[in-house]
């Protein structure tokens, strides 16, 4: 499993913070019912490095479901709870040498030497929670598991690296009989190389050293086959949906189970909690007024069954203004949504030349709110974010554009800022 984002409480929602760990919880659970030889999390157990006591009671009860099972749980950290040792940092450390220090996760740590060499050192002692790398004796079969961390934009760099680390331990130990390599990242196919992603060619240059390519960082699954079309590549997606996209695409965790002969088989098991997404888009061309507009998102609003479940809804209003909207009459939808059972309601007002046109009838609009409303629109518009993040991302501008103008940031300050949104 991978991008369990523990912690995230989504809209500033408790929530949402309870939907991410009872779907760890539970995913932690089918692990139990199906009695695997051992779990593996491909990076971000949890949604940030400053994590609340909260968070991490939570985790340590969902692994312990794990650890009375006697299933081991191997680890590696992904981008948003990337250890951070600098002498300038206030948060040093990792959350994940807390969980292993308490005998719930094995954490999967490489060593860096000079010229980025990476080191891959075995246990000092069967006890020790830590390592560049692990074998495990399961069926009379050798099964490596080796490790890695975030690296980013140098993500194609480093992978090279692993690879002479990887081959440089066979060269030591001997080759194992079946070798999984765990690596936070994203395929070409689902994250621009210019963003870090991985070549396809990158990825198949590991083929003759490792069987199994455990990912995480995209919360999309997904499998990727090397030039014999057999699957190498796995990536289970998120546990939770951290956006509405999200909550449409195939997604969960992987039940993986690898023959005498070394051939995989994956089933992608989503069979635990999920909060339900709902999303509905609305077209200006369709009505000829603001009233019949509303009336038509309120309309869509009451034939929708929150039930007990409270799911999540979007309302996306798309095309072209040729009239005036209230701003003040869309938040009014989200009340309405609210008083209906839903947990939230999200408007998302895509319409063209809006910059100038949109919140026409507003009285109330403040320098604050015109500011957050061009930061949304750049986000949205030019860094690529997901309309989920546009929120956040355009809160953060503002925060360090106050902090920079009152001049009470800190490099470090901005940096936690931008991390958590990374």
């Amino acid at each position: 499993m991978a991008d369990v984002h523990l912690g995230y409480r989504q809209y500033k929602l408790l929530d949402r913070e309870k939907d991410f760990y009872r779907a760890f919880s539970e995913a932690c659970k089918l692990a139990v019912s199906k009695a695997v030889d051992f779990v593996f999390i491909a990076g971000d157990l949890f949604n940030s490095r400053a994590i609340s006591p909260r968070t991490l009671v939570n985790a340590i009860g969902a692994l312990q479901q794990l650890q009375v099972a006697k299933i081991p749980v191997y680890a590696i950290e992904g981008n948003h709870d990337l250890r951070d040792d600098s002498e300038h940092n206030s948060l040093p450390g990792s959350w994940y040498s807390v969980l292993a220090r308490s005998g719930l996760i094995h954490f999967l740590m490489p060593k860096f030497l000079e010229g980025s060499q990476v080191q891959l050192l075995p246990p000092k002692k069967a006890s020790t929670p830590f390592s560049g790398y692990i074998d495990l004796k399961i069926q009379s079969k050798k099964i490596r598991l080796i490790g890695s961390r975030w690296h980013g934009s140098q993500s194609r760099f480093y992978l090279e690296k692993y690879k002479e680390g990887i081959e440089a331990l066979e060269t030591e130990q001997g080759k194992a009989d079946f070798t999984i390599f765990g690596f936070h990242g994203g395929h070409e196919n689902f994250l621009p190389l210019n963003r870090g992603g991985l070549g396809h060619s990158d990825l198949l240059a590991l083929r003759e050293i490792v069987d199994y390519v455990a990912m995480g960082h995209i919360h999309e699954h997904y499998v990727i086959e090397d030039a014999l079309e057999k699957s190498f590549v796995f990536n289970p997606g998120s546990t939770e949906a951290n956006n509405i996209a999200e909550g449409f695409v195939a997604r969960g965790v992987l039940d993986v189970s690898v023959s005498a002969e070394g051939e995989i088989d994956h089933q992608l098991c989503t069979g635990f909690y999920n909060r339900k997404y709902l999303d509905f888009k609305l077209y200006l061309r369709n009505f000829s007024n603001q009233e019949d507009l509303i009336a038509a998102a309120a309309g869509l609003l009451r034939k929708q069954d929150a039930g007990q479940d409270k799911p999540m809804i979007r309302l996306s209003f798309q095309g072209q203004e040729s009239y005036a909207v209230s701003r003040e009459k869309l938040f009014a939808l989200e009340g309405l949504a609210l008083e209906l059972g839903f947990l939230k309601c999200i408007i998302d007002w895509s319409i063209k030349e809006h910059t100038a046109q949109s919140w026409k009838n507003s009285d109330h609009r403040d320098r604050l709110e015109l500011e957050k409303e061009i930061a949304s629109q750049v986000v949205g518009d030019h860094l690529g974010v997901s309309l989920e993040q546009k929120e956040a991302w355009s809160e953060s501008l503002l925060n360090i554009k106050a902090m920079e103008q009152a001049g009470t940031g800190t490099e470090e300050d901005i940096r936690h800022l931008l991390q958590a949104l990374s």
